[in-house]
């Protein structure tokens, strides 16, 4: 069965106009169009569930949409979802929108990423770990992603960033 597209529901509109207003103010105040879609299914990339992607909508194709940017959710996965991992997921998307030095709009990629055996082997080893150590350590001790053993893992193309999810259930 191949994926179906559809209109994101208003929850996710929500939910990513508040966390814009609350984490991305420069993006919530500016001229950029976000557009959200819902794939029926993850994709697959690696082998592992692409979960959500951001893509940036060319020049061609932006005189026929309303949108700069399009950010997909796969809609099985998110119906299964907690509403903290609700926000990651869609505060993640967002995250890959940045300013570019002359003010238009680009991808941004992820500040991290490796394997979890060079981890496992070598510890943080570069500064971009070590930085995200630090993060992990200033995280409070219940909190649910402190327990998390898994890995998100992203492909970076020249229009599009995805996010694969690795998360074990809680």
């Amino acid at each position: 069965m191949s994926a179906t597209w559809s209109e994101a529901s208003s929850e996710v509109v929500s939910r990513a106009i508040r966390l814009l207003k609350e984490y991305h103010p420069a993006l919530g105040s500016s001229e950029v169009n976000i557009g959200f879609l819902f794939r029926s299914e993850p994709s697959y990339s690696k082998g592992k569930p692409v979960w959500g992607q951001c893509a940036k909508v060319s020049d061609k194709l932006r005189p026929f949409l309303a949108s700069d940017f399009i950010i997909w959710l796969a809609e099985d996965e998110y119906a299964r979802l907690d509403d903290t991992r609700r926000d990651a997921l869609i505060d993640h998307q967002l995250c890959h929108i940045a300013v570019n030095d002359n003010g238009g709009w680009r991808l941004r990629a992820h500040d991290v990423e490796e394997f979890n055996v060079i981890l496992e082997r070598y510890g943080p080893w570069t500064h971009d770990l070590v930085v995200a150590q630090d993060h992990l350590i200033q995280l409070p001790l219940g909190s649910t992603f402190g327990k998390a053993k898994g890995a998100l893992v992203a492909s970076v193309g020249q229009d599009e960033i995805e996010v694969v999810a690795g998360l074990p259930e809680l």
